[in-house]
């Protein structure tokens, strides 16, 4: 490997150290070889995170994401620039990943900088579809898969992780005017955008986040689908992120849904406890 490329793989690797706050985690759950992949389609999924969050205004959020898809062009076209696109064009290279996903991931950050209310689960679906279903079929092909039905549960794994994240962040998206959770769903449960939006705590809105919960809980059982179409070596990451995301969501229910208060998640030992018992269930039970 070039030298050139093993530095932007270093860089990846301290991006993800730096800011994955799960998906660092049980990275040493896979083999050696994928471990830096994993790193480089997280780095450039964060800066596209990041080109949304950090410019303050609509202007340079487009601007952002403009030059991050200029860039994924010519990184394409054999002239990647920066470590993030060297390491994502050669992981793309080696393992296969079709380039659409990568433009699909960019394309759901511009249709959510674009609004601040989902209307319908189904659009609320896509949005999850783009920026979290897209990340778990790049994963895939780092994983490997004997079947192409094996995107359906990558694609759930994805719709329920993301679920889980707008319930924990609640909070955090109301205090910047946005609320994810389908209108259509606050009107059912009788719950305004206002109440949401001020933090109002009611039994319709507890009664809001179970509906939602459940939600996230089907999208985790179609998932599970997904084992049998992966090497067994690569079947311990995902097994990660179903128990971290889980037990996340399981923490919100068992506290009474207090996200419009605070933000409730695992602790650093808590996952390193669920990485552990994920490797150590993989030995006692004889799966991965």
């Amino acid at each position: 490997m070039p030298v050139a490329v093993q530095e932007a793989y270093q860089l990846c690797a301290q991006v993800t150290r730096d800011r994955a706050k799960n998906f660092a985690y049980g990275l040493l759950l896979l083999p050696k070889k994928d471990r830096s992949a994993m790193c480089a389609v997280y780095a450039f999924c964060r800066a596209c995170d990041d080109a949304v969050d950090e410019p303050e205004t609509i202007e340079r959020k487009r601007e952002a994401l403009s030059t991050l898809r200029a860039q994924l062009d010519a990184a394409l076209a054999g002239q990647p620039e920066g470590p993030i696109f060297t390491a994502l064009m050669d992981t793309k290279g080696r393992y296969g990943i079709p380039p659409e996903y990568f433009y699909l991931h960019l394309d759901a950050f511009l249709m959510d900088m674009e609004r601040m209310r989902y209307a319908t689960f189904e659009e609320l679906r896509a949005y999850c579809y783009g920026v979290a279903s897209m990340v778990g079929l790049m994963c895939l092909h780092i994983f490997g898969f004997s079947a192409p039905e094996a995107k359906g549960p990558a694609e759930d794994l994805g719709i329920a992780m993301q679920l889980v994240n707008i319930i924990r962040d609640v909070k955090e998206d109301a205090d910047r005017g946005r609320i994810y959770l389908p209108l259509d769903d606050l009107a059912r449960h009788g719950v305004t955008e206002e109440q949401v939006l001020r933090g109002q705590e009611t039994d319709a809105f507890r009664a809001l986040m179970r509906a939602q919960a459940e939600r996230a809980r089907v999208h985790f059982e179609r998932s599970r689908a997904l084992y049998a179409y992966l090497p067994r070596v690569s079947r311990k990451y995902p097994r990660f992120l179903q128990a971290i995301y889980g037990r996340t969501l399981a923490r919100i229910e068992e506290e009474g849904f207090p996200v419009l208060t605070r933000r409730v998640e695992l602790s650093k030992f808590q996952k390193v406890r669920v990485a552990l018992g994920v490797w150590i269930g993989s030995l006692v039970n004889g799966k991965a």
